[in-house]
């Protein structure tokens, strides 16, 4: 067959070569099934698991067929232009397995995180703060290549088959439009469902099909757009960045009085260690130090993830205000207020402060600011910052204000830690391939080891101070950004952000202040607190916590109506027995405490009025 070719049998081999395509996404996508069943599924009457399978179907065949028939596009229109078999098959080729690789990495990254691929992770992939939610393994790259090397194998035999076998017929319209009525129905299935009947909830369903809320956004426009879906999915619901927001930070000018003895402040942060993990057994060494300490056992950060969790804890504000921080480069009162009284600074990270970009908020007034550290692995880095901090303390004057942060537990699969004895321990992580069945034991105690070994520099960090006889006029607060979960709720959740139970949210928080007696306290505490705790107990900022912070003092027993949380895509909501997941589409989902879907409660809409005011109200409009 030569190059150049009729348009009939290049169309028709165009057609056959995307439908096969679509068989092919239909098979990869049979794994959201396996990710959202059997809880998603759990609708009250058999009639309504009836009804929920058959939209779940409709959903799933005409959605990932329409990602095909999209794919099909610009070689459709090349067969009119320039109907050239090597141009067509090559084209063909490429844009099947780029969509192939697409889908199988959001099956990948929606079976740990619940999450699809969207703008959000396309923002966090070219600014190269990727590695802060993915780290992988030698293991993980190896079978990332793998799968990719299979795909494209396939893409290339299935393309050379259809066209060496003339195994396609004439075009029929019947196939593309029952899959066009398959995604319509699901449309007005949803529609009907949400404007008749609370008792059949199918938005965790329609959530799991990737994309299915945009297109339905474009799909129903205007006029015709259904009032009863709209608010599933307004863009204008939530606006987590807020990019064209003006800050109002603080809202009055701040007002300090006269400090009596300045103290110095000292931050020691370990990404990903949650709060289960503060004990004799993982974490001996810290352990000790908190029982002459305050321990504040019910501690919550502001995220599941690193940027929400360090930025709460510095600002005092939940990560809405992230990126109007990151375009006006305004620091926190708290750090501007330190370098007005002349602290010495010393920061130390073991990760970069460039992914999240923390030298252009939170460190944009540090001179000097060292935003990376040397070492192939994190537990190399994570001596170096110890070595660093070391040299810090015994050439620096008072007052001085120091943060370390510590990564190889949050990086625990790359490399190996110095020590392990917590055994039986994972040699090479292989997550891609954990499910709900998966034994956690062998990647926990991988994590507990590193933990350990943390727990040793820290304990140097510690001493060094003492020996100075520098702790009886520095704070040092010990805490995390966020947690670490290993499938502990029994529903295929592994790493974080993914969710806002407690085993991502849930962090150890230690304040040793000097001339204060050692105490354990049991009210909710947040990030949020500590700023404004500083503030009015060691700077004498004469100004309420309101004009600064959504926060209150870290010893205020005063019972919170809620807790505010960011994810990298998402808002969480915690009220006393459920989660409010509210998405930048305007989706929302109800859970309890462990995850698991309560698709009949209803949105308490004054709850989610006032979390929503606390994410604008430090923006001018």
């Amino acid at each position: 067959m030569p190059s150049a070719v009729k348009k009939e049998p290049c169309l028709n081999w165009v057609f056959w070569f995307f439908a096969s395509n679509a068989i092919l996404f239909w098979v990869i996508g049979l794994r959201y099934f396996a990710i959202i069943l059997p809880f998603h599924l759990s609708i009250s009457t058999p009639l309504n698991q009836c009804l929920a399978w058959l939209f779940l179907l409709s959903a799933f065949v005409g959605q990932l067929s329409l990602f095909a028939c999209t794919a099909a596009m610009l070689p459709t229109v090349l067969v009119f232009l320039w109907p050239n078999k090597i141009l067509i098959s090559t084209l063909s080729v490429s844009i099947a397995f780029l969509s192939l690789c697409l889908l199988c990495a959001d099956v990948l990254v929606f079976g740990q995180y619940r999450f699809h691929l969207n703008g959000v992770i396309w923002n966090l992939l070219t600014s190269g703060q990727l590695t802060e939610i993915f780290d992988f393994s030698w293991l993980e790259w190896l079978f990332i290549g793998f799968l990719i090397t299979f795909l494209l194998a396939i893409e290339i035999s299935l393309a050379m088959f259809i066209w060496v076998k003339r195994c396609f017929q004439p075009l029929r319209l019947n196939y593309p439009l029952f899959l066009v009525g398959c995604l319509l129905f699901s449309y007005y299935m949803l529609a009907l469902a949400t404007e008749t009947t609370a008792s059949l909830s199918l938005n965790q369903q329609a959530y799991a099909i990737p994309l299915y809320y945009e297109v339905l956004t474009m799909a129903l426009p205007g006029k015709h757009r259904l009032p009863a879906m709209e608010s599933l999915y307004r863009s204008n619901f939530i606006e987590i960045n807020h990019a064209n927001a003006k800050l109002r930070y603080p809202l009055h000018p701040l007002i300090y009085g006269p400090i009596e003895k300045p103290l110095n402040i000292v931050f020691i942060l370990i990404d990903a260690w949650r709060f289960d993990r503060l004990n004799a057994v993982n974490t001996p060494n810290i352990y000790r130090f908190a029982q002459q300490s305050w321990q504040f056992q019910r501690h919550f950060s502001g995220g599941n993830g690193t940027q929400p969790g360090i930025f709460s804890l510095f600002y005092g504000l939940p990560a809405s205000y992230w990126s109007a921080t990151i375009h006006e480069h305004k620091s926190p009162v708290f750090i501007d207020k330190l370098i007005q009284d002349k602290y010495q600074m010393g920061i130390f990270a073991s990760a970069e402060l460039l992914a999240p970009p923390f030298n252009q908020n939170i460190f944009v007034k540090i001179k000097n600011l060292k935003t990376s550290t040397p070492g192939h692995w994190p537990y190399d880095r994570d001596q170096r910052i110890t070595e660093e901090f070391q040299q810090f303390i015994t050439h620096t004057a008072s007052p001085f204000f120091s943060f370390l942060f510590y990564d190889s537990a949050h990086s625990f699969c790359c490399g190996h830690s110095p020590v392990n004895p917590f055994q039986p321990s994972i040699a090479v992580c292989d997550r891609l391939v954990y499910t709900q069945a998966s034994d956690p034991l062998p990647s926990f105690n991988r994590y507990k080891n590193a933990l350990y070994y943390i727990d040793q520099l820290v304990a140097k960090d510690l001493l060094l101070l003492k020996k100075q006889h520098l702790l009886d006029n520095t704070i040092v607060v010990i805490t995390s950004d966020h947690g670490n979960e290993f499938n502990d709720n029994h529903l295929g959740y592994w790493g974080h952000g993914s969710n806002f139970t407690h085993y991502q949210i849930h962090v150890p928080f230690i304040v040793h202040w000097p001339g204060q007696k050692p105490a354990i306290f049991q009210h909710l505490s947040t990030h949020y607190d500590l700023v404004s705790t500083l503030l009015t107990r060691l700077l004498n900022c004469k100004n309420p916590a309101s004009d600064y912070s959504i926060g209150q003092s870290l010893l205020d027993q005063k019972k919170r109506p809620y807790l505010l949380m960011y994810s990298y895509t998402n808002l969480g909501i915690i009220e006393d027995q459920h989660i409010i997941t509210i998405y930048p589409s305007g989706y929302f989902q109800i859970q309890d405490l462990h995850a698991r879907f309560l698709p009949t409660n209803q949105l308490p809409v004054q709850t989610v009025h006032n979390a929503l005011a606390e994410t604008r109200r430090f923006y001018t409009w």
